[in-house]
């Protein structure tokens, strides 16, 4: 209630700003509060463009007590990610603006639950390059309503994804054209389960670049009898996904190599969840741009025992993500460094939830204890994004 400037407010508030209770100059926060700042209340121990949950400064997010470009769970503004009352490139779950991502009530550049636009993450209401639930277009990522480079669940077109209506460069699940990902009906690029053509991705009765279960060729993902380009679970080869016996650029779940996808014995280029190397993504004991659980190095994805460019979810390193002990531009969720993205104890542009910093900087996700362009939950600064 009472407010002004593409606000989302309770009560008491302005230009821009979401809060519940005494608020002014495009703030958005629960009680006392101002300067584009995200507090629950007091706006304690924050100030210069913090979001924080407690006692923070320095381009910060934090839950409460910021101020200045702030990402926040609440009243926040320019570049944050905030839950409520927000604008300028923030992140919020409701009332904001400006490049801000937000779950309610948001626009330009902002991604949100619900209203939103301009290059936004959005649940609903929402366009202009936003990723949204609900009503948007222009570039957004959406699961309905949407269009424009949108990824949506329905009624959507131009370069969407979504599960139902769509067209153009979209990913859905039924009627759908153009570079679209769908389950039915579909064409031209795109990814459907039954009767589609055209590097379209589907269940049965496809070909040219679709991939499909049943019965397909030509660049076609398929789960039997299938060749040339094509992703599919059983006998197959050329770039093919499948779960047994294939090879040649193939996703397979075994006995596989050569850019192929598969769960376990596999090599070069295999995604694979046991024993793989060489840009391969695997479960356990894999290296060199593998995806893996366990055991891995070398840009791999993995959850545990990790280096180089690896995903893990425990002891990594180097351009690696991993859940936990990691560094080097990797993600991982505790114990990390360097590019990281992590839950917790990390640094060197790394994302992380708990304990970080330096890469807990750099443009990092943080959820706490981080610092440096972070996203964060408590404890974080420097050009931080925090809950």
């Amino acid at each position: 209630s009472g407010y002004k400037y593409g606000v989302t407010r309770s009560s008491g508030c302005k230009y821009g700003v979401a809060r519940s209770p005494g608020c002014n100059g495009g703030v958005a926060r629960s009680s006392g509060c101002r300067y584009s700042v995200a507090c629950f209340s007091g706006c304690n121990g924050c100030n210069g463009g913090v979001t924080r949950s407690s006692g923070c400064n320095s381009a910060v997010t934090h839950s409460l007590g910021c101020n200045c470009d702030v990402a926040r769970s609440s009243g926040c503004r320019y570049g944050f990610t905030h839950s409520s009352g927000c604008n300028g490139g923030v992140t919020r779950y409701s009332g904001c603006n400006g490049v801000v991502t937000h779950s309610s009530g948001c626009k330009y550049g902002v991604a949100r639950s619900s209203g939103c636009r301009y290059s936004f993450t959005h649940s609903l209401g929402c366009n202009g390059g936003v990723t949204r639930y609900s009503g948007c277009n222009g570039v957004v990522a959406r699961s309905s309503g949407c269009r424009y480079g949108v990824t949506r669940s329905s009624g959507c077109r131009y370069g969407v994804t979504r599960s139902s209506g769509c067209r153009y460069g979209v990913t859905r699940s039924s009627g759908c054209r153009y570079g679209v990902t769908r389950s039915s009906g579909c064409r031209y690029g795109v990814t459907r389960s039954s009767g589609c053509r055209y590097g379209v991705t589907r269940s049965s009765g496809c070909r040219y670049g679709v991939t499909r279960s049943s019965g397909c060729r030509y660049g076609v993902t398929r789960s039997s009898g299938c060749r040339y380009g094509v992703t599919r679970s059983s006998g197959c080869r050329y770039g093919v996904t499948r779960s047994s016996g294939c090879r040649y650029g193939v996703t397979r779940s075994s006995g596989c190599r050569y850019g192929v996808t598969r769960s376990s014995g596999c090599r070069y280029g295999v995604t694979r969840s046991s024993g793989c190397r060489y840009g391969v993504t695997r479960s356990s004991g894999c290296r060199y741009g593998v995806t893996r659980s366990s055991g891995c190095r070398y840009g791999v994805t993995r959850s545990s025992g990790c280096r180089y460019g690896v995903t893990r979810s425990s002891g990594c390193n180097s351009a690696v993500t991993h859940s936990l002990g990691c560094n080097c531009d990797v993600a991982r969720s505790t114990g990390c460094t360097f590019g990281v993205a992590h839950s917790s104890g990390c640094n060197a542009v790394v994302a992380c939830s708990p304990g970080c910093k330096y890469g807990c900087r750099y443009g990092f996700t943080h959820s706490l204890g981080c610092n440096s362009g972070v996203t964060c939950y408590s404890g974080c600064n420097g050009v931080v994004t925090h809950s």
